[in-house]
């Protein structure tokens, strides 16, 4: 998706608000999905890294919960 990866690569924070709270309504999500995918083929400058490790944590809180 070229404006998530707009998003990602040319927005800042407060601009990653509408990502963020589609990822936490669904971390598996298509949104959380395709933005791991942008991350694994797009070098963003700390982009890249941010947005896995964010995705990571959000779904291990969600697999904690759900224990």
């Amino acid at each position: 998706m070229p404006v998530i990866d707009d998003i990602l690569e040319r927005g800042a924070p407060e601009d990653w608000c509408e990502l963020w709270a589609e990822v936490e309504r669904d971390p598996w999500g298509r949104v959380a999905d395709e933005i791991l995918r942008l991350c694994a083929v797009h070098e963003m400058y700390g982009t890249s890294k941010l947005w896995p490790r964010m995705i990571a944590l959000e779904r291990q809180e969600r697999v904690r919960e759900s224990v």
